[in-house]
């Protein structure tokens, strides 16, 4: 599993931490990601390995 620093909403570089404690963190689409392997940082969204992480929630089926 790979793992990202991000910039957190102060701006402080934090990680590294595991895609999967990404919802727990905050992480979104804009969160400025980074790993081992990249050029530089990146919105979290503009990633493709992690598109799926940033699908939106369908709505509740209608009653």
């Amino acid at each position: 599993m790979d793992e990202y620093f991000y910039l957190d909403a102060e701006g402080k570089q934090q990680g590294p931490v595991p895609t999967s404690d990404f919802l727990r963190l905050g992480v979104t689409q804009s969160t400025l990601l980074w790993k081992n392997g990249m050029a530089g940082w990146q919105a979290a969204g503009m990633i493709p390995e992690l598109s799926g992480y940033f699908q939106p929630t369908p709505p509740p089926p209608p009653r």
